[in-house]
This record gives structure tokens, sequence and C-alpha cells, in this order.
């Protein structure tokens, strides 16, 4: 059994984390502070330039004691971690692009196989623009209407006004604008009927695209023997396809704890080079021929990646194969932490925000779980003596690992924590090697198409229902919405029972119990603030007003401008979030009514608790108000017509809010007459939801 490992050792042994801890550090701090540091990306070049001139000159002294090295360590770390926010800085700004005002015709290429959604017949895709002023910029369309397939690489026509993704701010809210930056889209548009026009095939399709197009045709032979969740399944667990898969089948799998075996990753690159290793390495003996074959083996394991897509997930798993062999070659440790950071390094090197994909966190964190722990786990004695129980233990012992590093993050990012997901993956794992060997058989043999083809059917049928059964089990699954300071308390308590379970120190307790103590009172300190203030949102959406006024106790009121099945369902994604999150009911719906109690002097008037808000829409006209009445927020709506002074006249606000769907020109010229009359105002267009509490 190895020897138990200090942090000092695990650092000694893996000098390579030395360097990915303050890289990332400096990617995320330029992350969260680049407003500050836009355009100041040759500032941050300065900087790591004289933090290593600094470490040369104290290299070249070669003075020995322990201040120098102290020195020389803590110089290079904020050289590396002003390195990491030069390159998050850079890259983000490579993608900004200043789009028209004005409505275009536009000439790209189809980068992705189209999701169909719901309602209107509405294809999102993403395109790569391929002509004039905005030549290789990537935008996320979305096509209304039309007739006939549109596959990657097919050459799109179209007329639309691209605009720079943005988030509706929203509480609690998905980072949509930032998810799609880290796939390299600077804009989004809406193409309607009639606007678009399919030209086929590109002329010029890049060779990613064209295997792209091969792996979709690859997937459509699937069809001939499965169809529904079977067919959805098969081609995201050996192909990548993900575009059949709906909500149901993600959240079953996610249930059972078993996600991981449809995001292309380390397992299925794993269960290839290893029936490659069984049919092909194990048969050679030569040290020439064996290399010559490893080469061979990497170079259709980066064929593969190519073909689904290079996930950040495969292409980890990829770089880390790949340093293995060659460690292998050279006789060298083949299994080290060290690896994993060389491959975080290489990742992090060519695309920064990759750092904040959850898929590139699950990976690593996963990884180097196991890296760390699997060594430590003891091996039971019943199987030593019986070698058939060897990897069913080795595959509850991984499983294991890779739960206890991943269970915060996938809380904190999916809301669900599996604790039957032993059973799950003992089924599951088991399963995808039965499912990649009969998928390499279905193309290599299309001969054996007719057998292979309904017994994966059969397989991933049984499958379905044994996850349905353990997702049903009582207890099996608990539905959380940590905070992201949960999350990083479970994370430092998680690495206080590890570091005394691996050095046997009775102080890592004390740190755990003090982690658990200081970080849970104080986050239900928060929580409970937050639910006992007064909250008023004023909500970002799509052509409906919405103000929620939240009291500390008792049932919430929402105002609305439509009638309650239009607000309700503009409102979906709120309830989902927000709602859920912070345990608010149904609130009492108020719809707008022409004639109400709750117009005054023109206007929707709102009194929510220690707020009064008055809400303006259509022609207003000005009424005779010898007083006029004071307000704190005065809410000038997407139909508002009149001016600014003339609403003035009759309410005296402390803030004017202006709606998100005002046009540009119109919100321009009312905070030019807000500025003139020294009135603040908020803008929700730019500056998203607002939510006040006292």
């Amino acid at each position: 059994m190895k020897p138990r490992r200090s942090y000092e050792q695990l650092i000694e042994t893996n000098p390579l984390l030395r360097f990915v801890l303050p890289l990332a550090t400096g990617i995320m701090l330029g992350e969260f502070a680049y407003a500050e540091l836009e355009g100041r990306c040759g500032m941050l070049v300065l900087a790591v330039l004289a933090a290593l001139v600094v470490c040369a000159v104290l290299l070249w002294q070669r003075k020995a004691g322990s201040f120098f090295v102290l020195l020389f360590s803590v110089i290079l770390s904020l050289g590396i971690v002003a390195l990491g926010m030069a390159l998050l800085v850079c890259e983000r700004e490579s993608l900004r692009c200043e789009w028209s005002e004005e409505e275009g015709n536009y000439r790209a290429v189809v980068m992705e196989k189209p999701r169909e959604t719901g309602g209107v017949e509405v294809r999102r895709i993403v395109v790569l623009v391929s002509q004039g002023r905005y030549r290789g910029r990537k935008i996320r369309l979305s096509l209304q209407g039309g007739s006939g397939p549109v596959c990657a690489g097919d050459e799109l026509f179209f007329r639309a006004r691209p605009e720079e993704p943005h988030n509706a701010g929203n509480p609690h809210e998905f980072d949509y604008a930032g998810w799609l930056r880290r796939q390299g889209i600077v804009g989004t548009a809406f193409c309607r009927d009639g606007r678009w026009r399919n030209r086929g095939p590109s002329e010029r399709m890049p060779f990613r695209l064209r295997l792209l197009r091969f792996r979709d045709r690859q997937a459509e032979k699937y069809s001939r023997y499965m169809n529904g969740r079977a067919l959805a399944v098969i081609s995201a667990l050996t192909l990548g396809d993900k575009s059949r898969m709906d909500g149901a089948t993600r959240e079953l799998f996610s249930r059972a704890g078993v996600s991981h075996v449809l995001a292309l990753s380390g397992l299925h690159l794993g269960i290839l080079f290893a029936l490659f290793r069984f049919f092909v390495l194990s048969r050679c003996h030569r040290r020439v021929l064996l290399l010559l074959l490893n080469g061979i083996g990497l170079t259709a394991l980066w064929a593969y990646a190519l073909l689904v897509g290079l996930p950040l997930s495969l292409v980890r798993a990829v770089l880390m194969f790949t340093v293995m062999q060659a460690a292998a070659c050279l006789r060298r440790d083949t299994s080290s932490i060290n690896n994993l950071a060389l491959a975080a390094l290489l990742l992090l090197f060519i695309s920064p925000q990759s750092l904040f994909d959850v898929g590139f966190q699950l990976s690593f964190l996963s990884v180097f779980s196991i890296l760390v722990l699997l060594p430590q786990l003891p091996v039971p004695r019943v199987v030593v003596r019986n070698r058939f129980l060897r990897p069913f233990h080795d595959l509850v012992a991984v499983s294991l690992c890779a739960w206890l590093g991943t269970a915060p993050l996938v809380a904190y990012y999916f809301h669900v924590l599996s604790f039957y997901f032993i059973p799950a993956n003992l089924v599951a794992v088991p399963l995808a090697y039965g499912l990649f060997l009969l998928a390499v058989l279905f193309f290599a043999c299309p001969f054996l198409q007719v057998v292979t083809g309904p017994v994966m059917g059969i397989l991933l049928c049984w499958a379905e229902n044994i996850f349905a059964w353990v997702a049903s089990i009582p207890g099996a699954v608990l539905e959380c919405r940590p905070s992201g300071w949960d999350t990083l308390v479970a994370y430092l308590f998680l690495i206080s029972l590890i570091a005394f379970w691996l050095i046997r120190r009775v102080r890592w307790i004390y740190v755990a119990a003090g982690v658990l103590l200081c970080g849970g009172g104080w986050s239900l300190f928060c929580q409970a603030t937050v639910r006992n203030s007064e909250r008023l949102v004023f909500y970002r959406l799509s052509s409906v007003t919405a103000i929620h006024y939240i009291p500390p106790s008792g049932r919430s009121a929402l105002w609305v401008s439509c009638d309650s099945a239009r607000a309700l369902k503009a409102l979906s994604s709120i309830r989902r979030t927000f709602w859920t999150a912070e345990k608010i009911v149904m609130p009492r719906l108020i719809e707008r009514r022409k004639q109400s109690r709750f117009r005054r002097n023109g206007a929707d008037f709102l009194t929510c608790g220690k707020w009064s808000v008055a809400i303006l829409s259509g022609s207003y006209e000005q009424t005779v108000s010898e007083r006029p009445q004071t307000v704190d927020y005065l809410y000038l709506s997407s139909s508002y017509r009149g001016s600014l002074s003339s609403a003035l006249c009759c309410y005296v606000p402390q803030t004017v809010v202006l709606d998100a769907s005002l046009p540009k020109e119109r919100c321009e010229a009312l905070k030019c007459q807000a500025e003139v009359l020294s009135v603040p105002v908020y803008d929700m267009r730019f500056s998203g939801a607002l939510l006040v509490r006292k």
C-alpha cells in the first residue's frame, strides 16, 4: 500500500500544479474584473514580463536561504496570475463585435445540426459568417419556418439584425450570454420565414464540418433500427450527437446519477482504447512496431474527437491519453496528477474561458479526485481472494471517488444529488462497454447491422427501465439549490475531511468543524436575512410588464400588463429558477385594467409595502394636477408614447425605470431628457431586471 502523502508532497511530486492553480486564479480574477481590465491587455503583458525578469535575476544570483526561495515563488506565482488575466482579457477582446443597427444581408455556413423547439417551428443553429465585414464571426441564429432539412455545412443567405448576446438579468438566471461567449458566439439574431434561404452544401466547407456531416449521416443509420429515446441515447453515447435529446431523457439520467454517460469523456475514450489495446497492442511485442501502433491509435482518438465536435471533456481525455502513452513509451509514470495538470495548462492556454465551462470543471475534478483518493482506498480481503470481484470493486471505488469530487458542483449547477449512483453505474458502465463494442461492429461490419442494431435497442430499453427504477426509489434524489458560497463551503469541508483521512492529524477535524460552523452559519444567516427582507422586483420579459412585490411574510403580489395565461407563460423560466430557489408560492396575480382602482392620474398606481410605483403606458395625456404625486419608481412601459417632462408634471419619482422593450432610439431620447431634468434613470435594456430590498 502506498504511503500517505501530505499536501507538500503532492505539490513536489506534481510540480505542474504550481502553475495550474495561479493560472486558474488569474483567469477567474480577469473574468470578475474584466470591466476594469478591458483595454489593458498590454499592461498585463508588461507585468508578466517584469515578473519573468525578476525571477531570472533571482535565479542568476543563486542565493541560498528560505527568504529568496519564498520571494521567487511569490513573484513567479504573481506573474502566472497576471498571465492568466492577460489571456482572459485578450480572448474576450478578440470576441468583441460592433454590430450594425440596421438589418443586413449575410452569407454564412451552418456549424451544427439544428434542434427543433416546441410551439412555432424555430430551428436554432450556429452559423459562421463567410463573407463581408463580419467574416469569421459566429452567430446564434433562430430560423422560423422554412421547408427541408438544414445540415452542418449548408450555406445560408439571410437578412437579419444581429446583436450582442445579453442576459435578461432576472434573479437566479442562467448566464446565457456567458455560455455563448465561451462557445465563441458573438451575436444572436432572429430570422423570420421568407427572409432566409438554404443553398445546400457549401463549396468551401471546412474539414471539421465535413466530419460533422459524416457523423450526421452515420447517426441516421441508427434510425433504421431504433427510434425515440433509444436513438437519442445511442447517438449521444457513441457519436456525440445530442440534437435528438429531450429534457425528460436528460432528467432521467441525471436523477439516476449516470448523466456522465451521455457526455463524451475519458470513459468513452477508455473503452475505445481498451478495445484497441486488446485486439491490436496486446498482440505486438516489437518495440518499434508498438510505438508505431501507439501513434496510429492516438491519431484515431484525435480523429474521433474531431468527428464528435471536440467537446472540452473529450479534449481533456485525449490530451491525457496522449501524455500517458508518451510517458509509457518513455517508461515514466502514466497516471500521475502531473499529466492532468499538463492537460489543464494546454487547454487554458488555448481557451482561457473554458475554465468556466461546466464540462471542463466536472471532468477535471472527477479525474483529480480519482487520482488522489483511489490509491488510498483499502481493498477488502474478499476482493483480493476472488479476482472476479476486482472489476466490480474498481468500478464502485472509481464511482465513489468521482462522486465525492463532483457532488457539490453537480448540486450547484443541476440542483439534484443522486445517492444511488453506485447501482446505476454498475449497469451504466458495463452497458457503455457493450454498446461501444456493438457500435464498432455496427459500422465496421454493415452486414451485421440487422443483428447489432436491434440488440443495442433492447439493451437501451432494459437500461432505461433500470434507471427509472433507481430514480424512483424513495430518497434516491435530493433536490437542492446551493449558492456559490454553499458550494465553496462544501468543498472546504470535504478537503478538510480528506486531509484528515490521508494525514491522520486531529487538527484537520477542527478545521472541518470550523468550516462547517462558520460557513454554514453565515449561509443560514444570509438566507434568513434575504427571506425576512421586503423585496420589489421589476422583471425583464419580452412584451410583458411584470412587477413582483415579495413581503417578509405572507403571500406575494404580482402585477402584470396582460392576462394571467400569457403572463405565466412568459414567467415560466423565472418560476423554475427564482421562485423555486426562494420557495415563493404562486403570487396573487393583478391584471391591468383600463378602469381600475389602481389607476391614478392616468397611470397604474401600485402601493407595494414601503414603495410606490406609477406605471405609464400608451399615449399618456397630461392631467391637471395641483400637486404632483411623489413616487419611488416611475415605470415607462414599452407602449408609452409621451415625453418624460409631461409625466413629471404629475409624478415626482426617485427613479425612472425604462422598459427593456422600448426601442433603443426611444430609450436614448428619454435618458437625455432625464439628464436635463436631473432625474435618475434605470435602463432595463442594458442593466437587466431591477431588484430592490429593504
